[in-house]
């Protein structure tokens, strides 16, 4: 099962067949996109309870805001066990997992950046972003990094 919230990505087909394309957040409405991307986690879990659905193991992952949304969804929702943060900053200034950590197992998987003259890793052990080497500084259960050698975002 995937979640699409729309906004982000290039387009998100809804049933019925309404398809609404991608368009620019602004960096003040994401806020607002956060609490509508955490609402539809914890929407579609309340739903696969209600229908009967095992949800003893559940795990979440998400790319870039929606890594982010994934660990800050598991902040709030002990439902989910595992999760995994696919190259998504931990935004502080919306959300709380990077301050606190989280006691289940959480995968980041970063990639690296060419600037010129050198190689930038995203990972919690340099200064490309601060907010994964405080979320690792936090973390309380399991967590793994893996570094991806293609230099952009949507590797």
């Amino acid at each position: 099962m995937a979640v699409e919230s729309e906004g982000f990505e290039t387009a998100v087909e809804f049933p019925g067949g309404r398809v609404e394309n991608s368009v620019e957040i602004p960096k003040d409405q994401l806020g607002k996109a956060a609490e509508a991307r955490l609402g539809d986690a914890r929407f579609v879990l309340d739903e696969l309870g209600r229908r009967g659905w095992n949800l003893d193991k559940v795990g979440m992952f998400g790319h870039s805001f929606g890594g982010f949304t994934a660990a800050e969804a598991m902040l709030d929702d002990q439902r989910i066990d595992a999760g995994m943060n696919m190259d998504g900053h931990l935004f502080t200034d919306l959300g709380e997992v990077a301050g606190c950590g989280l006691d289940r197992p959480v995968f980041l998987y970063g990639r690296q950046e060419v600037k010129p003259g050198k190689t930038v890793e995203h990972s919690p052990f340099t200064d490309y972003d601060p907010t994964w080497g405080l979320f690792w500084k936090h973390q309380k259960g399991v967590r793994l990094i893996l570094r991806s050698g293609h230099p952009d975002n949507g590797s």
